[in-house]
């Protein structure tokens, strides 16, 4: 009986542990996105005409690439979220 609770104890731990890391590195991917989103619309305003094109190009391509990584991350980081708030409401009953 004894090391079913302290593996119970360690188990909520662990838990516990992955999904705060899980919220940190979804919290870094938005600073991290909104501070490019910030850079890049400051530069937007040096740009002479000549790089334009290539400048939208950028801008494109790291519009997608942030849309992409938040996507994923957000689903994984769900799924992980309501996997461990779900079986801690089972361990509960």
């Amino acid at each position: 009986m004894e090391t079913g609770i302290k593996l119970e104890e360690r188990q909520e731990t662990t838990r516990s542990q992955l999904a705060t890391f899980l919220i940190k590195i979804l919290a870094g991917t938005l600073t991290a996105s909104f501070g490019l989103i910030i850079i890049l619309t400051v530069m937007s305003g040096f740009i002479d005409e000549k790089k334009i094109e290539s400048f939208d190009k950028t801008s494109s391509l790291v519009k997608d690439l942030i849309t992409f990584i938040l996507t994923a991350q957000t689903g994984l980081i769900g799924t992980a979220l309501g996997f461990y708030f779900g079986s801690r409401g089972n361990n509960a009953d």
